[in-house]
């Protein structure tokens, strides 16, 4: 549960392997918020300290430009997670896990572990970007659309699927720049 400042889960079994643990504590890994850890029998209390973010789904994502921005520093921090022994698959992607600082314009990420073998990277983030587009008000979904196809049908790393929204970012501001045929600008 997110409360100014904090977010706290508790768990009545220890989801976290014994190194993620280790490295969310250190807070070493960036784009991860550190983690207190503080167990209770076979449970455990886990407090992300977040202090100036608020979770995604506090927001309303209406431009598809913010959308793919978003998806794309997501993905940015989980091609890193690895350098620290964090398992992108392992990473619960969600509007209620991903972080943003409308000060800084930076994400943050609350690592919560899926249970294993309940889904792959791609599944997870698909139902991330359909979290994503649910507000997009300005006609380019098809964009995204575009992007998820091009993910699931080609199962991208994620350094390809930072290719990927790379391209589709450009093609997005080719779409929407002044003057353009498809801008509705004459």
């Amino acid at each position: 549960m997110w409360e100014k400042n904090h977010y706290k889960l508790s768990f009545s079994k220890n989801p976290f392997y014994r190194h993620e643990q280790v490295v969310l504590s250190t807070g070493a890994c960036p784009g991860f918020f550190p983690v207190s850890f503080l167990r209770h029998g076979e449970g455990l209390d886990a407090a992300y300290e977040c202090s100036g973010y608020a979770p995604l789904h506090s927001f309303r994502i209406e431009r598809t430009e913010d959308a793919l921005f978003l998806m794309e520093e997501t993905l940015r921090i989980l091609h890193r997670a690895p350098e620290y022994l964090l398992a992108p698959e392992r990473a619960i992607i969600r509007t209620e896990t991903v972080f943003y600082d409308k000060d800084s314009g930076r994400l943050q990420i609350a690592f919560l572990p899926l249970a294993s073998g309940s889904s792959s990277l791609i599944q997870n983030l698909l139902l991330f970007l359909a979290q994503l587009k649910q507000d997009l008000r300005d006609g380019h979904t098809g964009i995204i659309d575009q992007f998820a196809s091009d993910m699931y049908y080609n199962c991208l790393s994620t350094g390809d699927m930072l290719r990927v929204i790379g391209a589709a970012r450009r093609q997005l501001e080719e779409l929407t720049q002044p003057g353009s045929q498809t801008s509705g600008v004459s």
